[in-house]
């Protein structure tokens, strides 16, 4: 009696169809992501000093990198790496291009801690230590520093005085009037001053009502410089009013 299953054809398991049909559109999706969804065109978008090539290489965008393989976390956390640098966004444009925008931080003050000054940004970041001879920047004075790590936000003992640094400079940033001053001490956060480039101390009380506060000491400060009046003090605390007292003979 002949063998039934001789010459017949042996079936084909569909689980084993099913993993090798699996592997090869996994090696056909490794294969495209490689050459024809590989990174060809970035174009870097915000920075100022640092290179488009640094910023580039920060966030790993480089030709070894497929389009489907960008990982926007991992590329935060790169371009941070560098203190003046922060994430805005990343566009991806099928099938191989992505636009990275980014935010240089800007020196904005410094202060001196165990006889060591670094430069901060405007929201309190430190960015570097500050270099021999560096001049035009703000002195922050009467900070209770708790901590200070480059790449970090300053901290303190009273978080009130980091608020008040922040609301101070960031607006002083905003109005392009940070080069009018060349003291902001926060001691008290209720009593803010700052000392102008002419020597005038201002008290800003509190951080609230920032922008219309050194909005009314700016137009005071012009006033007085066309009039030459000598420097002495003005009481801003109040938002919209401005109270010169000259200095004492």
């Amino acid at each position: 009696m002949e063998n039934q299953s001789t010459g017949r054809k042996k079936k084909r398991s569909p689980f084993r169809t099913l993993c090798l049909t699996a592997l090869l559109l996994a090696s056909a999706a490794v294969i495209l992501n490689q050459t024809v969804f590989r990174l060809r065109y970035v174009r870097i978008v915000g920075n100022r000093t640092v290179s488009p090539g640094t910023v580039a290489a920060l966030a790993g965008l480089d030709g070894k990198r497929g389009f489907f393989g960008l990982n926007e976390d991992e590329i935060r956390s790169g371009i941070e790496k560098d203190p003046c640098l922060v994430f805005v966004s990343l566009e991806k444009s099928f099938p191989n291009a992505v636009t990275l925008t980014v935010r240089e931080r800007q020196p904005a003050a410094f202060v001196t801690v165990l006889s060591q000054s670094y430069v901060l940004d405007e929201e309190g970041y430190v960015l570097r230590k500050l270099n021999r001879g560096e001049s035009g920047l703000i002195r922050l004075t009467g900070m209770n520093v708790r901590d200070i790590r480059e790449g970090e936000r300053i901290s303190s003992v009273n978080q009130q005085q980091v608020n008040a640094y922040c609301a101070v400079m960031g607006e002083l940033k905003n109005q392009g009037a940070d080069t009018l001053f060349t003291e902001l001490n926060v001691s008290d956060p209720g009593g803010i001053y700052i000392i102008s480039g002419d020597g005038f101390l201002i008290t800003l009380g509190d951080a609230e009502e920032m922008r219309a506060k050194l909005l009314t000491v700016r137009g005071v400060l012009h006033y007085a410089e066309s009039c030459s009046l000598p420097a002495g003090g003005l009481d801003a605390s109040v938002a919209g009013n401005a109270t010169y007292t000259p200095p004492e003979e």
